[in-house]
């Protein structure tokens, strides 16, 4: 059990220093997500993202019409940049 956390710890610290602008200046979707979105999702249905990063999915899916959306990630520094990039902070939610 000790080596699985020290694993979390290590990959959040990760995620959190090296990785951090690599994920977090995302704006907008690939191609491949683009179209799982607009046909495997309804924009009025409830949206949960595990793992939201800089929150790039989200915020395209917020204008591409989307209203019902929910994002989570264990990097408080990710939530806190998407919270601000979120204008009237109305959707999504993040914790």
């Amino acid at each position: 059990m000790t080596a699985r956390c020290t694993a979390l710890a290590d990959n959040k610290e990760v995620y959190r220093t090296v990785e951090f602008h690599r994920w977090v200046e995302g704006t907008d979707l690939d191609a491949a997500g683009r179209y799982l979105i607009t046909h495997y999702l309804k924009p009025a249905g409830r949206t949960l993202e595990a793992g939201t990063d800089g929150g790039r999915i989200l915020l395209a899916m917020r204008r591409m019409g989307f209203i019902d959306l929910h994002g989570f990630d264990f990097v408080p520094g990710w939530v806190e940049k998407v919270r601000a990039a979120d204008g009237d902070g109305r959707w999504p939610t993040y914790v």
